[in-house]
C-alpha cells in the first residue's frame, strides 16, 4: 500500500502525464495572402472539453498601409480676417513621406500640401472671412497614394464682434428714452 506522500506524487505525475503534453504546446500554422490589406487573425485552442473561446484579434498588415489619421492642433477661437497658425502630424507605417489635405469647414480646402517626413510637424495658417463655428479636419496620404481616415475635428469659433457704443451714443439713447417716457 502506498503512503499518502507517494499517492500525492503519483496523482500529480498522472496529471502531468495526461495534461502536460497539452498545456503550453506551441502550434504552428501558415497561410499565404494574395492581396494587400489588414487581416484579423484569431485562434481557438482545443482541449478535451472543447469549451475554449476565440482569442482576441491579432491584426496582421500586409503590403503598404495608409498613414495614421493626423492630429491637428491650434487656437479654437479667433476673429475674422486674422491669420491663425495650425500644426498637424501623422506617422506612416512604412516611414514614407506624407501629404496633407485640410478641410477648413467653411467650404474651402488646402488641396494636397507636402511632402513632409513621416512624424514631422507641418505648419499651416488660415484666415476665416466670415463669423461662425467651423470644424477643421485633415487627412494624410503617403507617396503611394494610400489615404488615412479623417482626423478628429478641431472646432474653431469665430465669434460675432461685440458692438461698441461710445459714451455719446449711450447718453443720446438715455435722453431719447427719457423724452419718449409717457410718465413725464
Amino acid at each position: 500500500m502506498l503512503s499518502n506522500r507517494y499517492r500525492k506524487i503519483l496523482i500529480f505525475g498522472i496529471f502531468i502525464l495526461f495534461f502536460g503534453a497539452i498545456v503550453g504546446n506551441i502550434a504552428t500554422v501558415s497561410n499565404q495572402w494574395e492581396k494587400e490589406g489588414s487581416y484579423c487573425i484569431k485562434a481557438k485552442p482545443m482541449d478535451i472539453w472543447d469549451d475554449s473561446s476565440l482569442s482576441n484579434c491579432f491584426e496582421l498588415k500586409i503590403g503598404n498601409q495608409p498613414p495614421d489619421p493626423p492630429i491637428i492642433s491650434g487656437p479654437p477661437r479667433g476673429k475674422i480676417n486674422v491669420r491663425y497658425n495650425y500644426t498637424m502630424s501623422t506617422s506612416d507605417p512604412e516611414n514614407e513621406d506624407v501629404y496633407y489635405y485640410i478641410n477648413w469647414g467653411d467650404g474651402k480646402n488646402s488641396g494636397w500640401i507636402g511632402p513632409y517626413n513621416s512624424g514631422e510637424i507641418a505648419k499651416v495658417s488660415y484666415i476665416w472671412d466670415k463669423k461662425g463655428n467651423y470644424q477643421i479636419k485633415v487627412k494624410a496620404r503617403d507617396i503611394n497614394l494610400f489615404e488615412s481616415d479623417w482626423s478628429d475635428p478641431l472646432v474653431v469659433s469665430m465669434p460675432k464682434a461685440k458692438q461698441s457704443i461710445n459714451l455719446f451714443q449711450q447718453l443720446f439713447r438715455i435722453f431719447i428714452g427719457f423724452l419718449m417716457d409717457p410718465a413725464i
